[in-house]
């Protein structure tokens, strides 16, 4: 908590005009309200815990968005290197492919007859 105003200044004494005592008063109203704002920001649950979840809700969506974009490279590169120049696929990644896509089914079938 920053004071607006300077603590080395002295108190009105008995001999200041009606003036000086009303702009110390000012001062220390302003100072109060300050003060209390700044507590009120700090002990604002509510509003500091919406906040945070703002933050970690863009974290997320960043990351979200950098993944698909890392993915779809990715995508990229693979069908670029299973294609041949007339981008037809290779006659090893068509094997590949056909073979994964027979043993999935089996190894489901497998697996279910393995939990009875």
């Amino acid at each position: 908590m920053t004071p607006t105003s300077d603590p080395n200044t002295p108190l009105p004494g008995r001999d200041s005009s009606a003036a000086e005592i009303q702009h110390g008063i000012d001062n220390t109203r302003n100072e109060l309200a300050h003060t209390v704002d700044e507590l009120s920001r700090k002990f604002d649950v509510k509003s500091r815990t919406r906040a945070k979840l703002q933050d970690i809700k863009q974290g997320a969506l960043d990351t979200a968005r950098s993944a698909r974009e890392s993915s779809r490279n990715m995508l990229n590169r693979v069908e670029q290197s299973t294609r041949d120049a007339n981008g037809h696929l290779r006659l090893g990644v068509s094997v590949f492919l056909a073979i994964t896509v027979a043993a999935i089914p089996l190894a489901i079938v497998a697996v279910r007859r393995r939990q009875r």
